[in-house]
This record gives C-alpha cells, structure tokens and sequence, in this order.
C-alpha cells in the first residue's frame, strides 16, 4: 500500500543517516526537530556536551583533556577531514597518515563515536549541563547554536575579539574560557557543583537567541545586504 512504501522509504531514509557522514554532529541543529522529538529535560543528569568532527587541532587537545579528566558527557569525535585549523599549513590538506594518527590516539581513549541521526543529537543534548563550542574552521561554530536553540549552559573560548551579530554577553548567555582550555576543567566543576547556575544561563541563553534567529530578515540586513550596498556605494 501507499503507507507501507512510504513507511520503507523513511526507514532507509533514517537507517543511512544515521551512519553517514551528512549526519555528523555539526550538520544538525539548524534542522527542525524529528516529529515528537522531547523537550528539554530541566534536570540534566551529565556534565559536558562535546561530541564534534576534528576540524582544529585544539578539539584533539580538548577531547584528551576532558576524558583524562573524567568529566561525564557525550565525548569524542566522529568526522576526521583532512582539512583542519590550527595549523602553519593554510588551506593545504593534511596527509592520510597524519590524520589517522590522530584518530588513534583518540581511538586509544575511547573517543571515537560514529555518526548519530539528528534526534538522538537533540536528545543528546538536552541531557547535558553544558555544550562546549571550540573553535573549528573559525571561532563561531554551529555549536554555539546548537547550545543556544536547546537552552544549555553554553561553555567556549573568549569571542570578545570577534565581531557577531549575536549578542553574546559573559555571565548572562556564555561562559567563556582561556583558548587553551586551561582553565576549562575547573568551570566545568563549577557547573557541577552548581557554582555556575547553568539551568538560567541556558535558559538566558534560549530566550536571547529565539527571537534573534527568527527576525532572518534583519540577520540578512545587516549581515549581507548592508555590506553589498556598502561595496557598490
């Protein structure tokens, strides 16, 4: 019958997604949630948020130091392009080898996650205190979005040199940290131990970037229009 083909359909649909890289984990937020997709928990029982693809050298450093550390959360890697900041070499690909040998050393630890369908990482998420966002092929990630949109303590590296849109504001919708994460441990304890209230940072964080990400008219004002007028001028 119709619906039994359409029932197939959505089943290879799904099952290829949820092992493919288009579903990894940086791909997802943007997308409306999966049809009854939870809301929320208010109460998330683990620490940090950090499953991403190994786009900066810094993630790998990341990575290693939250498990040596024994933070609990959704940790590892699951994309390895080639192609990665943090680097002297520019735009030029690194080799297979060079990859793969960080792949190991994180393979070694555990670290190592396969793609997930896009509900599992919206359930994911919403299960943790804090996402951490560092940076990948620039400072601004889809993380920062993803920790946003699902109102959970948003913990990454100072932006206040960057120039955004968004108004991201210490204290109030982002926790920021020390580039080199060295300072990333003990504000993750904090969160832990309830010494950073992450239930009203994210929820400050929710109710700043709702109606932010939905004037998209205004975001393509001043992002791109008013630029083009400026350059023709």
């Amino acid at each position: 019958s119709p619906r039994s083909r359409w029932r197939r359909r959505s089943s290879r649909r799904w099952s290829t997604c949820a092992a493919s890289s288009d579903c990894a984990p940086e791909s997802a937020w943007w997308r409306p949630a999966a049809a009854g997709a939870p809301s929320p928990s208010p109460w998330p029982s683990a620490t940090a948020h950090c499953f991403l693809s190994l786009t900066h050298v810094s993630r790998l450093d990341l990575l290693l130091a939250l498990r040596e550390a024994g933070i609990s959360g959704d940790i590892g890697a699951a994309s390895f392009p080639r192609q990665f900041g943090g680097t002297e070499r520019g735009d030029d690909l690194a080799s297979q080898e060079e990859v793969d040998s960080m792949r190991a050393r994180l393979d070694r630890r555990g670290l190592v996650r396969a793609p997930v369908s896009r509900y599992r990482f919206k359930r994911s998420l919403a299960s943790h205190k804090a996402v951490l966002a560092p940076p990948g092929y620039g400072e601004l990630t889809l993380r920062h979005g993803d920790a946003l949109e699902q109102g959970r303590a948003l913990v990454c590296p100072d932006l206040s040199h960057v120039e955004v849109m968004f108004g991201f504001e210490a204290g109030r919708n982002v926790v920021y940290c020390r580039p080199d994460y060295s300072d990333i441990i003990p504000i993750l304890r904090a969160v832990e131990s309830g010494r950073i209230d992450h239930l009203a940072l994210g929820a400050r964080g929710r109710a700043d970037w709702k109606p932010w990400i939905g004037d998209v008219g205004a975001i393509l004002e001043r992002g791109i229009l008013a630029h083009l007028r400026e350059a023709a001028a």
